[in-house]
Parts: structure tokens; sequence; C-alpha cells
């Protein structure tokens, strides 16, 4: 894709093969819904299913995504809760202050805001 700008990365996580709300195609659907809403396009590339913990810091799908979010390959961040990106409150805090210093937004598809996780001057 040579024009990055509108590129998002979607990522959904579970830990054990789920069906309904908590489903990877279930998550995926509801990024890929806002994606398009707010008028971004996630490449193939950037559309991340994992099954794994979010315990793990160590999961492939999610160290892909922080480094498209570190090297800003990516302008903005599409998970369908905060809970999918780390069960760990002080791992999730710093995926969102690398968003931040990447200035790549980060949207919740449950509709979370930001300000609940991390306070409004964060």
């Amino acid at each position: 894709m040579s024009d990055m700008s509108d590129a998002a990365g979607s990522y959904a996580r579970v830990a054990s093969q789920q069906e309904g709300d908590t489903s990877l195609l279930t998550q995926q659907a509801a990024n890929h819904a806002l994606t398009e809403k707010l008028g971004y396009k996630i490449p193939p590339e950037f559309d991340w299913l994992e099954q794994a913990s979010g315990i793990d810091p160590t999961r492939p799908g999610f160290l892909a995504l922080e480094a498209a979010v570190a090297r800003r390959i990516i302008s903005a961040v599409f998970v369908d809760r905060p809970d999918r990106i780390a069960r760990d409150l002080p791992a999730l805090v710093q995926f969102i202050r690398l968003c931040k210093q990447a200035d790549v937004e980060l949207h919740f598809a449950d509709g979370t805001p930001l300000t609940w996780l991390i306070g409004a001057d964060s």
C-alpha cells in the first residue's frame, strides 16, 4: 500500500477457542465496522487474530502490532475492548502510552474511552 496515512491495524485475541460475542471473528467484525465508519483501511498484514493468554507479553501478533505502532506504519489501532490488549493493567497503559507517543489513534469497538483508562490529562 503506497499511502499508509489511512492504514489501520486490527487486533483480536482470545485465550481459547470461543464462540459468540467474544470469538475472534466477532471481535474482528466489530473492529472492521468501526474502522470503515471512521474511514480507515486495514491491509491484510495488519489484521491480527491471535489465540493466546492476555497475560503473556510475548504474543507474536501483539508484538507485531506494537512494532507497527512504534514504527508509525499505521495511523490507528482498532481493538474490540481493552482487555484484548492485555489482562495486566500496567501493560495496557504502556501500550496506550506507546500509541500516544507515536501519534497513533487507539479505538475500542466497545466504546471504552481512553480517558476512563488513563485519565483525561494523561
